[in-house]
């Protein structure tokens, strides 16, 4: 995701938080909806002075915050004091060694919380105790069983005793496995329409939309096999096949004969095709 917010994309995330269309922001605020389409969508135009501090004084932000110099909307300047953070926490956060915007939104999702709340659980280890208890009985009640009812080996229900055991580790990793997956999701649904998140369109996709469908015959398995590799093969190395001279691309199909993958399919066309007649003239005689 991105790390930085360009003028024109804060200006229309303002305008759409607020759910006003272009002409009720220029009604609002003077400036022409021509001029406002432009501002939120031209980097190259240039925005004066004036309309930037109308628009800032509007949304209630600071010009800070407009130009991505800051992530606080307000004009208060903060005592990073009270935040309790270590130098070298600052110090990444200060030189962007992490994607600070990626952060104040994960952070800001209501359920980071849980997540945190979780993570601090197991790194105290306040749940370990607790889960030694669970345990303890759990053994106990597979020790009784066992002694006085002497299952076989295979007992399903000393298999599920067994299976029950309850690791203090795995169950937390699943936890906030859990916790977390929701919050991913939601975050990556905000940025889908981005221009550096990738589109929902496959590899298999592009392969498909890029590799030129062989114009295959019964007649000859041989230059079936040959236009597959062929095509695929200018497809992976850029190159238009109606470009490429006879000359040259019968040197191709000679180099693919020494091709065990090219065999291979050679061998399986032929035999498909063979079975197919066989099973024409099979039926052609049964007609008779």
């Amino acid at each position: 995701m991105k790390t930085h917010v360009t003028l024109q994309e804060r200006l229309k995330d303002l305008r759409v938080e607020k759910g006003l269309s272009q002409d009720e922001l220029a009604a609002a605020t003077g400036i022409s909806k021509s001029t406002i389409s432009e501002y939120e969508t031209d980097e190259t135009k240039g925005i004066s002075h004036y309309a930037v501090v109308q628009l800032a004084d509007y949304f209630d932000v600071s010009l800070d915050y407009l130009f991505d110099r800051s992530s606080s909307r307000t004009n208060d300047t903060k005592d990073v004091s009270v935040l309790d953070l270590d130098d070298r926490t600052l110090e990444i956060l200060k030189n962007k060694e992490l994607n600070n915007r990626l952060l104040c939104e994960l952070i800001s999702h209501p359920g980071f919380k849980d997540v945190l709340a979780d993570i601090e659980i197991y790194i105290d280890g306040i749940a370990g105790q607790n889960f030694q208890a669970i345990q303890a009985v759990m053994n106990a009640y597979h020790e009784k069983i066992v002694r006085n009812l002497k299952p076989d080996r295979d007992d399903i229900w000393t298999a599920l005793l067994e299976a029950n055991h309850v690791e203090e580790r795995n169950y937390f990793i699943n936890r906030i496995n859990t916790e977390l997956t929701p919050i991913l999701d939601d975050l990556r649904n905000a940025h889908k329409k981005d221009s550096e998140t990738a589109t929902d369109t496959t590899l298999k996709d592009i392969i498909l939309e890029n590799i030129p469908v062989p114009q295959v015959t019964e007649e000859d398995p041989d230059e079936d096999v040959a236009k597959i590799f062929f095509n695929s093969f200018c497809a992976t190395s850029g190159i238009v096949p109606s470009t490429v001279p006879p000359e040259e691309y019968n040197v191709f199909k000679k180099l693919m004969h020494r091709s065990k993958k090219y065999k291979d399919m050679l061998k399986s066309k032929k035999n498909t095709r063979k079975v197919k007649r066989l099973k024409e003239r099979k039926e052609k005689n049964s007609e008779n």
